[in-house]
């Protein structure tokens, strides 16, 4: 990993999966929220992002894509625990 700091954040030594799940956390609680597959790529050294964002997806996250200016860009909206939470909280009986 070349990066030591993402949005001002150590990033601790974390396998690829739970490394894009660390990322997309972290930049969502930051002032932005998104992050390009270039981030990913070339600073984290996870060439298959796309892969991991797909299987996070099959997985219940909620991740947004756009795609601006030839670069596509992630941002995590929910985790499978924070949907959880919020079935649980408007759940009606």
């Amino acid at each position: 990993m070349d990066f030591k700091y993402f949005r001002e954040q150590p990033v601790p030594q974390l396998k690829q999966r739970q490394r894009v799940e660390w990322i997309l956390k972290t930049a969502r609680d930051s002032s932005e929220p998104f992050v390009s597959s270039n981030v990913f790529i070339y600073d984290f050294r996870i060439p298959r992002i796309s892969a991991h964002i797909f299987n996070m997806r099959e997985d219940l996250w909620e991740i947004e894509t756009e795609y601006e200016n030839g670069q596509w860009y992630y941002r995590l909206l929910m985790t499978p625990q924070e949907i959880l939470e919020q079935a649980k909280t408007e759940r009606l009986f």
